[in-house]
């Protein structure tokens, strides 16, 4: 998609592309608002609908080929979004980091920008969006903890692994372990079976009786039963073993990747002595869960609260307000809760 560079002057600034951000855009420019979608991606889908160059998304229409779950409901936001822009009410911004956000002196807000890596370039006229109100759709990044060695190439976030996978179909190694806690780790170590990779553990730090604890979410979501029997029939056919109440030690190697220790861990999280053993592997994904992307949210000033899981996360009110009077945020920097949530979140914050 182009990129537009005339200043302009909207009803409302949605900030980020993916699940959230999107399903807020068409949501509002379909009621008639004046949007402008602001990305620091070259193409929408965000993080989570990371795909191949959009010149060639009809060879990956099926799931199996993207790697992605709610794939059509992602081509119907798209489509809704395309309309939109050929219709004038929605601008998108595509490449555009946003590093701050300004209140304005009567109304409104400033939105400072910059153009990011393999983006046009961006005259310094043409940095400024200015919006009546703003939607924050930032997302969230990969948490991760330290281990002896992690600072080897080899070792990568487990996002950052699925990552190469969607958008350019490129497995990161050839024996892999997939480390870490949650459903997430299934969908990585999946993701690089099917691309051909061996893997050779996923290790979970927890017992599979703390993903039970919760079954009435489960149900809540029959979408994500269907994954987890779409995972564990990969699992079988690819014979894939899955430890549980076990961590990755260290990563040793020179120069790279060449092994990962680990070791079963008791309730506490503490290494039980001479369960260590060395796994041959040149790829280490590690995955603690999500942390959301929190720093436009402060920068604007909206009132925050520790979640949870001890992330920081933006306190809005049933309809997505924050704090700050004209300012809405949606999806993970709400609290971590996957693009159906995010969806929602989005769409109720654009309407």
């Amino acid at each position: 998609m182009s990129v537009e560079n005339r200043a302009v002057d909207v009803d409302l600034a949605v900030v980020g592309a993916g699940p959230a951000g999107l399903s807020a855009a068409v949501a509002a420019a379909e009621t008639g608002l004046r949007v402008v979608l602001v990305d620091a991606g070259l193409q929408t889908g965000g993080q989570y609908w990371r795909h191949p160059d959009e010149r060639h998304l009809d060879a990956f229409t099926e799931p199996e080929h993207t790697g992605h779950h709610h794939w059509e409901h992602y081509r119907g936001l798209r489509d809704r979004l395309h309309r939109q822009l050929r219709s004038g009410g929605i601008v998108h911004r595509a490449g555009r980091q946003v590093w701050r956000i300004d209140r304005e002196a009567g109304s409104g807000f400033s939105l400072r920008t910059t153009a990011v890596a393999g983006a046009d370039a961006v005259s310094a006229a043409d940095r400024t969006v200015r919006a009546e109100r703003v939607v924050l759709a930032p997302g969230a990044y990969d948490r991760q903890l330290p281990v002896p060695g992690w600072t080897l190439p080899g070792v990568m976030a487990a996002g950052g692994v699925q990552a190469m996978l969607k958008a350019n179909q490129v497995a990161a190694g050839r024996r892999a372990v997939v480390a870490g806690t949650g459903p997430f780790l299934l969908s990585v170590a999946a993701g690089l079976a099917r691309a051909g990779v061996e893997v050779v553990a996923v290790c979970e730090a927890n017992a599979l009786s703390r993903w039970a604890a919760t079954p009435l979410r489960a149900l809540q979501e029959p979408g994500k039963l269907v994954e987890g029997v779409g995972y564990a029939t990969t699992f079988v056919r690819e014979r894939i073993p899955l430890r549980t109440r076990t961590v990755v030690t260290e990563v040793t190697g020179e120069g790279r990747v060449t092994g990962a220790t680990i070791a079963r861990v008791d309730a506490a999280g503490r290494v039980r002595p001479g369960t260590q053993r060395t796994l041959d592997v040149d790829l280490v994904a590690f995955g603690w869960g999500f942390t959301p992307q929190i720093e436009l949210v402060v920068g604007a000033g909206a009132e925050t609260r520790i979640d949870v899981d001890g992330s920081l996360v933006a306190v809005v009110d049933v309809d997505q307000r924050t704090s700050v009077p004209g300012l809405y945020v949606a999806g993970e920097a709400t609290g971590i809760g996957g693009a159906v949530q995010s969806c929602a979140e989005g769409g109720l914050a654009g309407l």
